[in-house]
């Protein structure tokens, strides 16, 4: 059976080095992909960037220019969160310019490290599903630590992933993922703020 090609949008936190972790366990061939962007200062070495290297998977880096975040800002569709961060939008953004590298290199599936309920605003169902439908990633958008809970993709469904290492996590919790950290030894990430000054008390 052949190893499917996962391009996993990769932040330097927590759940996105999970995320790659599972996805070599379920029989992955995972590429990492870091979007560079004005709001979150660009750094040589990205958090965690030690493990990918450790375990084999290639980290790609795009600029996203300032010009691209403008509509975002001025009048986001779905709205910002308590500052001026509009989360549903930016990742919408990221997941279109994912899909094309999908279309382009041959990639079957594009990955998150998206938990159903950590965040209020960008990561409730209906959050995830709109982002899903939106990004035109229907079937082809994995959510490894939330999988369990959302419909099966195209390579859960032919098989192509073991879906029995995938999760069920929920909730804004961090203990099954710190679990997860302590058993494979991952002690250095990025805070779950993530560090994206539109996240920034007004």
């Amino acid at each position: 059976m052949a190893e499917p090609r996962i391009l996993l949008l990769y932040s330097g936190g927590l759940d996105s080095l999970l995320v790659a972790r599972i996805l070599l366990e379920a029989g992955a061939n995972v590429e990492a992909l870091h979007f560079v962007i004005p709001y979150t200062g660009s750094n040589e070495i990205i958090t965690g960037e030690g493990y990918l290297s450790e375990w084999g998977i290639p980290l790609r880096r795009i600029k996203i220019d300032v010009d691209e975040f403008r509509p975002l800002l001025g009048n986001p569709p779905h709205g910002f969160g308590r500052a001026l961060n509009p989360c549903i939008d930016c990742k919408i953004l990221f997941l279109r310019k994912a899909k094309e590298i999908l279309g382009k290199e041959g990639f079957s599936a594009v990955a998150t490290g998206s938990v159903v309920g950590e965040r209020p605003m960008s990561q409730n169902r209906e959050a995830l599903d709109e982002i899903e439908r939106k990004a035109d990633l229907q079937g082809k958008l994995l959510r490894p630590l939330s999988a369990l809970l959302l419909p099966e993709t195209e390579v859960e469904k032919e098989g192509l992933l073991d879906r029995s290492k995938v999760l069920g996590i929920q909730g804004r919790g961090r203990k099954p993922q710190l679990k997860l950290a302590a058993k494979w030894g991952i002690t250095e990430y990025a805070t779950p703020a993530g560090g994206c000054l539109l996240t920034e008390p007004l």
